[in-house]
């Protein structure tokens, strides 16, 4: 034991010092202050266990800090503190300045737009549209819709700032876009939007919505005729429609025509970007299917054609004779049955004559009041025929004159009228404009009268080019 007793003096040796060595701390106390002056030598803190292998070792570690002078351990111990506070706020304002740098405050940017969303915006009449318009950094800032056509402004925000509730601002939150939606489109709705930002100074983003109105067309109208057992195959084609309608129905003489049947089928597909085209199929056809057939896209107006379906005996009738009997029975003006009569049996200049009377009569019943849809379809008849007449009594001359007018003003009929006169130069002032605009399939037309030309005055061009010419109109028309 390091602990000796007397009777009435007590000498108290650290257990934690090392053997061998006496203390000097001697106290006279009792029981308790034996116990005491022990903790307080081996540096005994209540709550603390020292769970080391070596229990020499922890002792004089402690034994070395309890003989440190409490100052002199406060001070360096208030001095490391220090130094590691200003270190931790030297790298806290540098990783701020670099954090400012790499990533500035939102509040300092100015509201910019995405010039990636589309300023051209494309919807079929009686749809939805959307105009997008995605702000960048917009902070406290308002975004307002105006409609550039009379500057009315739509929308401030989500707040709708017009009577015509067909518009409002979408706007999802933490998202960056404000669409204006346009509900049931109009033709009046096309035209140029803005889009502001109320920043100093503002800013602007402008959209431009373009209306579509669906037409539909049938193939091979107005009236088709279709020989006895032969099929009926009639093309409705849907044009200007971004989306293809919902549903096509087909109609014979007002009655529905289901979509598969056993004599024929109905199909719908997509014919290219904006045109959809419905197809009806009847097989065998027989006199009972002849009829009025209608096409009633749900995006478009209907549209209808005329089936005849005719026997052998009128089967063997060219398709003219048809035609023109057809014509003869739904003509309104009696010259008309009689012009086509009359050009049928080769009679020219009396179809011509009756065709003019026409013409003239027209115009005087009509000068006030616009004709009727079906009135227009045979005045063309009438025009279309006179031409025919002209060209079979070979009035080139007065063809000329028609085709150079201001109210028919045809550079093809110049064209066509021209190299027979002769006239040079209207020959080359109406080629140079058929050029322009020639379809790909009449192309070998147009090289034809240039050939015709180079042959005809070979000293403003070579004679090789007319060589080269032909070839190329050989090689279109093969």
């Amino acid at each position: 034991m390091p602990l000796s007793l007397t009777k009435a003096t007590l000498k108290v040796t650290p257990a934690c010092q090392p053997a061998g060595r006496s203390s000097n701390n001697v106290s006279t106390v009792g029981a308790q202050g034996i116990r005491a002056a022990r903790k307080q030598a081996c540096g005994y803190n209540p709550g603390t266990e020292l769970r080391s292998s070596s229990p020499r070792k922890n002792s004089s570690k402690l034994l070395e800090s309890s003989l440190l002078p409490t100052p002199l351990r406060r001070v360096s111990e208030v001095a490391s503190v220090g130094d590691r506070q200003r270190k931790s706020v030297v790298e806290d304002a540098d990783s701020s300045r670099l954090s400012e740098e790499l990533w500035p405050p939102t509040s300092r940017l100015f509201p910019s737009f995405d010039n990636t969303t589309s300023r051209n915006v494309t919807s079929q009449l009686g749809q939805t549209a959307y105009l997008h318009c995605i702000v960048n950094n917009l902070g406290d800032k308002t975004v307002l819709w105006i409609r550039r056509r009379d500057y009315n402004v739509l929308t401030v925000g989500l707040d709708t700032y017009t009577a015509d509730d067909r518009f409002q601002a979408v706007h999802l939150e933490r998202s960056s876009d404000w669409a204006l939606q346009v509900k049931y489109v109009q033709l009046s709705d096309g035209g140029l939007y803005e889009c502001q930002v109320s920043s100093d100074p503002k800013i602007s983003y402008f959209v431009n919505l373009t209306v579509l109105v669906a037409k539909a067309v049938v193939e091979g109208g107005p009236d088709l005729f279709i020989r006895t057992g032969s099929s009926i195959n009639l093309t409705c084609e849907i044009s200007q429609s971004p989306e293809p309608p919902h549903f096509v129905f087909w109609y014979h003489n007002d009655r529905m025509i289901n979509y598969v049947s056993a004599k024929g089928e109905i199909s719908l597909h997509k014919g290219g970007p904006e045109k959809t085209v419905s197809r009806l199929y009847i097989r065998k056809a027989v006199s009972l299917d002849s009829g009025n057939y209608t096409c009633d896209p749900a995006n478009a107006e209907p549209v209808s054609i005329s089936v005849h379906v005719v026997n052998e005996l009128y089967g063997q009738l060219r398709e003219e004779d048809l035609w023109g009997g057809l014509w003869q029975r739904r003509a309104r003006h009696p010259e008309t049955a009689l012009a086509l009569a009359l050009e049928q049996q080769g009679c020219f200049e009396q179809a011509q004559g009756a065709l003019e009377a026409a013409m003239a009569r027209a115009r005087q019943d009509h000068a006030t009041l616009p004709a009727s849809p079906l009135l227009q379809s045979e005045f063309r008849l009438w025009e279309e025929h006179w031409l025919r007449c002209s060209k079979e009594l070979n009035q080139w001359d007065l063809l000329l004159d028609y085709g150079s007018s201001k109210n028919c003003a045809n550079p093809h009929l110049v064209l066509e009228s021209a190299w027979r006169v002769p006239n040079w130069a209207l020959m080359k002032e109406a080629l140079s404009q058929v050029e322009l605009g020639c379809p790909k399939e009449q192309a070998w037309r147009v090289n034809l009268y240039r050939g015709y030309i180079a042959i005809c005055h070979p000293e403003e061009q070579h004679l090789s080019l007319v060589e080269r010419v032909v070839e190329v109109i050989t090689s279109q028309l093969l």
